[in-house]
C-alpha cells in the first residue's frame, strides 16, 4: 500500500472536473449536508442497489432493505468516512466508494458503484485513487476488496490499481424455508 505510485494515474478531481462532478469524502459530504446522516446513508444504499442490480452474476441479486444493513456497511465503530469517497452531481450521489476498516491498517472495500448514465468516464477509478490516497496517508498497510468473476469493469479497474488476486472463494447457500 505505501510503494502505491499515484503519479501513474490521471489526477482523479480532474477526471471529475472533466466528468462535471465533484468528489468528495463521506465525511465532507456528511458535513455538508448537516444533520440527516440517516437520510445520507439511505442515499448512498438505494445507489448501491441501482448500482449493484449491474453487477454481472449468475443470479440477480434481493438486496436486503437498508434497515438490515445499515450496520454492515455504515457501523460508527468500522464505516471509514474519510476514505470512503463519493461523487456528487448537483447535490445527489452519483457514484461511490464504500471503505471500512477493521483493524488498524487494514481497510477493505465494501462496494463501489456507479450509476449506469454515469459510466464510463473514469469515476469508479477516481473514486478508488482518491481513497487510496487518504489511506496512505493514514499508513494503511493493505486495502483489500472483493469483485464478481464475471464484472469485468471493476475487476479491470482493480488491476489498473494493482491489486493482487487471492485464490478464489466458493460461496454456498442452503435454504431453510
Amino acid at each position: 500500500m505505501q510503494a502505491f505510485d499515484l503519479s501513474r494515474f490521471e489526477d482523479p478531481d480532474e477526471v471529475a472536473r472533466r466528468a462535471g462532478v465533484r468528489l468528495m469524502s463521506y465525511a465532507e459530504l456528511e458535513r455538508e449536508r448537516g444533520s440527516d446522516v440517516d437520510g445520507l446513508q439511505r442515499e448512498a444504499y438505494a445507489l448501491g442497489v441501482k448500482a449493484g442490480a449491474d453487477v454481472p452474476r449468475p443470479e440477480p441479486i434481493q438486496m436486503p432493505p437498508y434497515e438490515a444493513i445499515r450496520d454492515i456497511f455504515f457501523a460508527p465503530e468500522t464505516f471509514h468516512r474519510a476514505s470512503s469517497v463519493v461523487a456528487v452531481r448537483d447535490g445527489r450521489i452519483v457514484s461511490e466508494t464504500l471503505t471500512v476498516m477493521r483493524s488498524p491498517g487494514i481497510a477493505y472495500t465494501n462496494f463501489t458503484g456507479t450509476l449506469r448514465e454515469e459510466r464510463g468516464k473514469g469515476l469508479a477509478l477516481a473514486l478508488k485513487l482518491r481513497a487510496i490516497v487518504e489511506l496512505k496517508h493514514l499508513g494503511a498497510r493493505l486495502f483489500g476488496t472483493t469483485n464478481d468473476e464475471q464484472n469485468a469493469a471493476m475487476r479491470g479497474i482493480n488491476a489498473k490499481l494493482g491489486y493482487v488476486a487471492d485464490p478464489p472463494v466458493i460461496e454456498v447457500e442452503k435454504h431453510l424455508t
